[in-house]
């Protein structure tokens, strides 16, 4: 009977060890999405490389515009800006007619977003659309982030720390 107890607790404590070391080493990328204040906050599970995209209507024009992203590892790319008026192209410094223009820039810090009083603004990541509206309120500041985090600090950060969540499944 002692061995037997004996030989569980060794199974039990390798269980252990082996659950800590996978919840450890096991990386998961998020979107991060703070109001300045730090009051609210929305993460957005998604994988390394994943594409999203930031919408807006452009303050001057009143014209859609969209800038595509890819996340990295603690950083965020953004690939291009799609605007079909003319004068958002313009007002970019685009030439020519395409409605769609490359950009390669790279931002290690998060990007600050004001919410404009339209409410056609937000991130779509995938198949999830968030709205700014949704983490505050016209003239807040929004943080733009990507995260990555081992899979034991994900969950707590969404379990404990994060007051919005959205699930990217």
């Amino acid at each position: 009977m002692k061995n037997l107890d004996r030989s569980l607790l060794i199974i039990f404590a390798l269980f252990l060890t082996g659950s800590g070391f996978f919840f450890h080493y096991t990386k998961v990328s998020a979107i991060l999405l703070t109001r300045d204040d730090h009051a609210n906050r929305i993460i957005i599970k998604v994988a390394p490389g994943e594409e999203f995209i930031y919408f807006y209507i452009h303050s001057i024009y009143g014209a859609p515009v969209q800038e595509e992203f890819r996340a990295g590892r603690d950083k965020i790319m953004l690939i291009g800006v799609q605007a079909a008026h003319a004068g958002v192209r313009e007002y970019y410094g685009f030439e020519g007619s395409d409605d769609f223009n490359f950009v390669k820039r790279e931002f290690k810090s998060p990007i600050a977003i004001k919410i404009g009083e339209s409410e056609s603004q937000g991130i779509i990541a995938g198949r999830r659309t968030v709205s700014f509206g949704e983490i505050g309120k016209p003239g807040d500041r929004i943080l733009l982030s990507v995260k990555e985090y081992s899979l034991a600090s994900y969950i707590v950060e969404i379990t404990f720390f994060s007051r919005f969540f959205k699930f990217g499944i």
